[in-house]
């Protein structure tokens, strides 16, 4: 099973670093997806399927590395 880990010893740079190059990959998948589907969907269609695929990504995420159970199960059945 994934786990957290220890941040508090690292630099405040060494998280800016790895954050960034996240929202660089995504950028990089984001950008040509966005303009390969804009000539088959509508702008809401694209911003929909965006936000399926942030969740589809977030939550397993949140679940499986962060541990965050009860609480996201349980507001997300609020507004269903």
């Amino acid at each position: 099973m994934l786990t957290c880990g220890n941040w508090n010893d690292k630099r405040w740079y060494v998280a800016a670093i790895l954050s960034w190059g996240i929202a660089l990959f995504e950028y990089l998948l984001q950008v040509p997806a966005n303009r390969i589907g804009y000539t088959t969907m509508s702008l809401m269609q694209l911003k929909v399927m965006q936000e399926i695929i942030t969740l589809s990504v977030f939550v397993p995420f949140a679940l499986l590395y962060m541990h965050q159970t009860s609480s996201l199960i349980t507001s997300g059945r609020r507004f269903v």
